[in-house]
């Protein structure tokens, strides 16, 4: 199995996605404190920056063990935290993996998941040769369900659920 420690710092053209740990944790504090983001990912937002720290914690532990990837999102220009991105769970026989991403309002419809979201998409098929991505979000949550269908994931519609499934398969590799 891949060893994840190796996979930061990863760039994009105009966006650095690196460890958590080197992120403020008061900005990653705003982002997990939101209530409109937290809504919007369907968790529960964080009451205290211990709370946040805990979460740092946990998911860079996570990495480590190699069960999932998780970088904060910065601007490349001006170092500014952005948001969050995640790819897992992972494990010995994993082809597949779901993507879990969050943005700080004031950042979101800017195209800076799009650029992001279209590298990883490349990253996860091409390096890490997953055959599958797998996406969930709320009904509500029609911003990212433009993105995923933007970038090619398609739906995976229960009418009867609260969420949104989306799936995107790798292209078979031609001979």
């Amino acid at each position: 199995m891949t060893i994840f420690e190796k996979y930061h710092p990863i760039m994009t053209a105009h966006y650095t996605l690196d460890w958590l740990t080197g992120s403020n944790i008061k900005e990653i504090f705003a982002l997990r404190h939101d209530k409109s983001i937290a809504q919007a990912a369907d968790r529960q937002p964080d009451s205290t920056i211990m709370d946040t720290a805990r979460y740092v914690n946990s998911a860079m532990g996570r990495v480590m063990r190699n069960e999932m990837l998780i970088w904060a999102i910065q601007d490349r220009k001006s170092n500014t935290f952005l948001g969050t991105f995640e790819l897992g769970p992972f494990s010995e026989t994993t082809t597949s993996a779901s993507v879990h991403y969050e943005l700080l309002a004031q950042f979101q419809r800017q195209g800076v998941m799009t650029e992001v979201l279209q590298h990883i998409v490349q990253f996860s098929f091409e390096e890490l040769k997953l055959t599958e991505l797998t996406a969930i979000t709320t009904k509500k949550n029609k911003p990212a369900q433009k993105l995923l269908e933007r970038v090619g994931f398609k739906s995976l519609i229960n009418e009867s659920a609260e969420h949104v499934h989306y799936s995107l398969q790798a292209l078979p590799i031609s001979r």
